[in-house]
């Protein structure tokens, strides 16, 4: 895994950064009314407080990661598994690519799922209350980073199959990392960033973007399948060929000496 470590966290900015685009729908109202709560004319804390409550989100996405990264670990024995959850999450990642561009919703469906979850935390954003202090700001943003997204579990599967809870820990803050700019564009920093961004042809080009991306994650997680494919057709034809060999034996070729001809200088008489 370490080799890949590198490959794998820029491939979580790439799926943060994109896929922004939903967040901006999903999550936008949030980030702008974050962004409205604090005077224009103290625009610097205005973003530090927006930036602190997107830094409690990825927070949460981390611990989030070692917690799938640590199931993924002691699964990590059944390779299998490993394998089905990469192909699981590129088909997902294919499928948000496609919800993106705005050919397809069902993944919504998929969203509604994690309310339950939501509906038990939510509450607690009464008991912190008025966002007046920095801790309050960043507990605030740690819930905000509960909030059920497609996109989310997209990404936590993707960190489950690493197998590793600091990697898939790594893995998904990269990947918050990657959402910060349309967040903070949404906040009201980065005015033009949140109008390219929320245009049908920037969503589109991100949609086409994640169906490529998640294209080239599902071809990833089955070359491992292809392999062991091959490698059992490599060893069938060379059983196949050793049975051959076994069902036609090669003659006995007769190594005994030939007698000595009448008159030759041998020893018979």
């Amino acid at each position: 895994m370490s080799g890949t470590v590198l490959p794998l966290l820029a491939s979580a900015l790439v799926l943060g950064f994109f896929g922004s685009v939903h967040c901006l729908g999903m999550c936008g109202g949030i980030a702008a009314a974050l962004g409205q709560a604090t005077p224009s004319r103290a625009a610097g804390e205005g973003l530090a407080r927006a930036s602190l409550y997107s830094l409690g989100r990825i927070a949460s996405y981390s611990m989030a990661g070692i917690i799938v990264g640590s199931a993924g670990q002691v699964f990590s024995g059944w390779s299998g598994l490993s394998i089905l959850l990469r192909v699981f999450a590129g088909l997902l990642i294919i499928g948000f690519g496609v919800h993106v561009a705005g050919w397809w919703n069902g993944l919504a469906a998929i969203e509604r799922i994690g309310l339950s979850g939501w509906r038990r935390l939510a509450p607690l954003v009464k008991r912190i209350g008025r966002p007046d202090r920095r801790w309050k700001i960043f507990a605030l943003g740690m819930l905000w980073g509960w909030l059920p997204c497609g996109l989310v579990y997209a990404a936590l599967i993707a960190a489950s199959a690493t197998g590793d809870p600091l990697v898939a820990a790594g893995f998904m803050a990269c990947f918050g990392l990657g959402t910060l700019p349309a967040l903070l564009a949404a906040s009201g920093f980065g005015e033009r960033l949140g109008a390219f961004l929320a245009l049908r042809s920037a969503r589109r080009a991100a949609g086409i973007l994640l169906l490529v991306f998640g294209v080239w994650s599902l071809g990833g997680a089955m070359m491992p399948l292809l392999g062991h494919a091959a490698g059992h057709g490599g060893m069938d034809h060379g059983r196949m060929a050793h049975d051959h060999g076994s069902m036609h034996p090669v003659p006995a070729i007769d190594t005994a000496p030939e007698p000595a001809a009448p008159g030759s200088g041998g020893t018979g008489r």
